[in-house]
């Protein structure tokens, strides 16, 4: 192509302005085709210099068309006939408008070609295979994250880039013990916000937490920045082999299990920040308890084994759950250990395999008001149960115990009893949860209503 015959040609073109409609029309055509020369264009209503200049190069009469319709394909036929010979008409529109024509098509390509090259850079500050994995699977298969995170791509993919920096960081230095989530923002990002669920980086660390392969990093295959591998106990793989890990099973099965319910409950959500070591709401989340008693680090706990020992009601957080390794109903199961003396007169009372499970706050404190009932090992879970109320149950059953639930025979009572007994299995017993005892509790809500 001779660059003055194509200057010319733009120039011709941009002189007459009677070919200034036809050309952006050109221009829309081949942006919505892939072929050289795509189709057709139509011009409506054509003005009498459009006329005349189509008339004039095409050497056809349209003066008297009431639309007029081009082959591009003639266009560019008639083109080579005059001077311009040699140059194309994607050519032209890219000198005439001093930009690139790509098709729509080929640039959804390229943009999906430079998202992906983003997101190969993003892996670059993985240290884990679990981790590029757990990535991918979010790309491959859960389209609402690819539309989020490609939204924000194309918003700012600088930021972007930034906020999955952090989640990568967070998940990859999980806390070994229990720590509150700014706590661990703070150190690991220097930030104690960048984990918040308002954030990105908080959106995507729990995304990452979900799909997180039993809680555990997959330490022996880390990924060395100091020579660009991975590197397996036993062998060595490029690194450009994590794309062909991009559709293996890994963390698939664990994304399909999550993908079949989307939405979790603040309680469920709670729970997969507790199971990686990392406590939100730790203060406000909180039980009630009577005659249960701690363990921690083989000895008991001196503020459990108070409130224990006067068999008073105590307040147990998400947090003070987080400090102690064991539950229990009998304090004797303790005595052998080097702990803090142990109150004798009280041991044989409460040797214990049951804990009483109740919902309302009122029937808890009808219960321990009851001396009859002084020794009974009691939870209240403050209505719906919440994750200490879940954490605390798990350490009985986990000490043996056999739980036994009584709350409210009512829609909410009934989806309280149903969401223990999903999780507790035989461990846990309903009490009063049958037809004889709702029919009863009907018939007598009827009498009082009636009288």
């Amino acid at each position: 192509m001779n660059t003055k015959t194509l200057e010319e040609a733009v120039s011709y073109f941009k002189q007459n302005q009677g070919f200034d409609r036809i050309i952006k029309k050109m221009k829309s055509k081949y942006q919505s085709f892939e072929r050289e020369t795509p189709g057709t264009i139509i011009i409506e209503k054509p003005t009498k210099m459009e006329r005349e200049a189509l008339s004039g190069f095409m050497k056809k009469d349209y003066s008297k068309n009431k639309n007029i319709s081009i082959s591009l394909k003639k266009f560019q036929t008639r083109l080579d006939e005059t001077r311009f010979s040699g140059v194309t008409i994607k050519q032209i529109l890219e000198e005439y408008f001093g930009e690139e024509i790509v098709s729509n098509k080929e640039q959804k390509i390229r943009k999906r070609q430079e998202f992906e090259v983003f997101i190969k850079n993003i892996k670059k500050y993985c240290n884990y295979v679990e981790t590029v994995e757990t990535i991918d699977e979010i790309l491959n298969k859960n389209a609402d994250e690819i539309v989020k995170i490609k939204k924000e791509y194309y918003k700012d993919k600088e930021n972007l880039k930034g906020e999955l920096i952090k989640a990568i960081r967070a998940i990859e230095n999980l806390p070994e013990n229990q720590e509150s989530l700014p706590i661990f923002a703070a150190k690991v990002n220097g930030d104690p916000h960048s984990l918040d669920r308002n954030k990105l980086a908080g959106q995507f660390f729990l995304k990452f937490l979900i799909l997180k392969k039993n809680g555990q990093k997959i330490e022996e295959q880390n990924i060395c920045k100091e020579n660009n591998c991975i590197q397996n106990k036993t062998n060595k793989v490029d690194k450009n082999d994590i794309e062909k890990s991009e559709n293996e099973n890994g963390a698939k099965k664990r994304l399909e299990i999550v993908n079949k319910r989307k939405t979790k409950t603040t309680e469920e959500i709670a729970e997969i920040y507790y199971n990686n070591n990392v406590l939100i709401d730790e203060m406000s989340n909180m039980v009630l308890v009577r005659n249960l008693v701690a363990l921690k680090n083989g000895q008991v706990h001196e503020g459990w084994q108070a409130f224990y020992n006067r068999h008073e009601a105590m307040q147990v957080t998400l947090y003070n759950l987080s400090q102690i390794d064991e539950i229990s109903t009998k304090i004797d199961k303790y005595k052998n250990f080097k702990s803090n003396k142990v109150d004798e007169t009280n041991i044989k009372i409460q040797n214990l395999d049951k804990c009483l499970i109740v919902e309302n706050p009122g029937v808890f404190t009808d219960i321990i008001q009851d001396g009859r009932l002084k020794t009974i090992p009691i939870v209240c879970t403050y209505g719906q149960v919440k994750l200490a109320g879940l954490i605390l149950l798990s350490k009985l059953v986990e000490a043996g115990m056999q739980l036994y639930y009584s709350g409210d025979i009512d829609p909410e009572g009934m989806q309280i009893a149903d969401k223990l007994k999903q999780r507790f299995r035989n461990n846990i017993t309903l009490v009063g949860f049958d037809e004889k005892t709702y029919k009863k509790i009907n018939r007598m809500s009827y009498l009082v209503k009636k009288d």
